[in-house]
């Protein structure tokens, strides 16, 4: 019997410092995300039997050092690869709570901002030049089922900002992958500093995109989802 393909949704976690007062903003989302991502997959081991969607849910302080430790030494990608698993798409979700309307506030690697949005209000799916095809079903798919800003760009690894996620050892097994972003550094002033608080979150528009990720999920494991 041929592997069934298959779809990985990942989180990116940045360590966790200063625990008794306050988790990164990363690590907040991602059980919304993980949960989102595990509720699929059961809901897809239902409906579509012949195609699989991986995610991850720690449990606790401990299993986030862990998994974020996994992440940082690219096991998941070589695992992967050695088990010669058929990974169709893989996406890591980055930073993705923060948006700004005011124009300026979106900052690009020259000469994007020639090309894309001043305001920083987006979300955004970033890939490789091979994963063209994966950045533009996403970007369909999310623009189709959520009116929510959303851009993407199938782009050199060598452009900055680009390859600064999981998804880019990936890349280096030959698998489709991107990373969904408010583009991080380039956005928020606050990124890597004391001052990336909870309160910095922008929690209606992180659930808009969220709930349009569900919709990217699905279509990539080849379910589609009704809208209640």
């Amino acid at each position: 019997m041929q592997d069934p393909a298959e779809t990985t949704v990942d989180a990116r976690l940045d360590r966790i410092r200063n625990r008794r007062r306050r988790f990164r903003r990363g690590v907040l989302i991602l059980f919304g995300l993980m949960a989102l991502g595990v509720a699929m997959a059961w809901w897809n081991m239902i409906r579509m039997p012949g195609k699989s969607h991986r995610g991850a849910l720690p449990a606790g302080d401990e299993e986030l050092a862990l998994l974020a430790e996994e992440l940082r030494q690219d096991v998941a990608h070589r695992r992967c690869a050695e088990r010669q698993e058929k990974i169709v798409a893989m996406l890591s979700l980055e930073t993705i709570g923060y948006y700004d309307d005011a124009a300026g506030s979106q900052n690009y690697p020259p000469p994007f901002g020639l090309l894309y949005p001043s305001e920083g209000n987006f979300i955004g799916f970033i890939g490789n030049t091979a994963s063209g095809d994966l950045v533009r079903q996403a970007v369909g798919t999310f623009r189709k089922n959520e009116p929510f800003p959303c851009e993407g760009a199938a782009l050199p690894e060598s452009v900055p900002g680009v390859g600064l996620s999981d998804q880019w050892s990936f890349w280096q097994e030959g698998y489709p992958a991107l990373m969904v972003t408010d583009t991080a550094m380039f956005r928020y002033p606050h990124y890597h500093t004391p001052k990336d608080t909870i309160d910095q979150v922008d929690f209606d528009r992180t659930a808009r995109v969220v709930r349009g990720l569900e919709y990217v999920i699905a279509e990539l494991v080849g379910a589609d989802r009704r809208a209640e």
